[in-house]
């Protein structure tokens, strides 16, 4: 079954907003793959090979429309100031709080 790039931006934001949040885009695509791989019933050893191609295509939206939607933003600290380093933006449930309302109302 194809993953839609809905469903891999809500695994994203699970990651995200998880205990223990990446801080790397490899470490968030990583994250991704494995729950892909769980969800697909594969070994969560083979999760990079879930890197390339059209997932790798999605995984870059996805983070560039986390981004767009002041989820997350570049820069960790100012010794890693900018991408591939990136924190939870300090407005991020707020801002995704919003983002559903809209698509709510919007029947989006």
């Amino acid at each position: 079954m194809k993953t839609t790039k809905s469903e891999i931006k809500t695994m994203a934001i699970g990651i995200l907003f998880s205990p223990d949040p990446p801080r790397q885009k490899i470490d968030l695509d990583r994250g991704i793959a494995s729950a892909l791989a769980a969800k697909n019933g594969l070994p969560k050893y083979e999760p990079d090979g879930m890197l390339f191609g059209e997932n790798w295509l999605m995984f870059s939206e996805v983070f560039w429309e986390l981004i767009v939607d002041k989820i997350i933003t570049p820069g960790m600290s100012s010794v890693h100031a900018e991408l591939p380093w990136f924190r939870l933006h300090s407005q991020a449930s707020e801002n995704l709080k919003r983002q559903e309302q809209y698509q709510r109302d919007s029947g989006l």
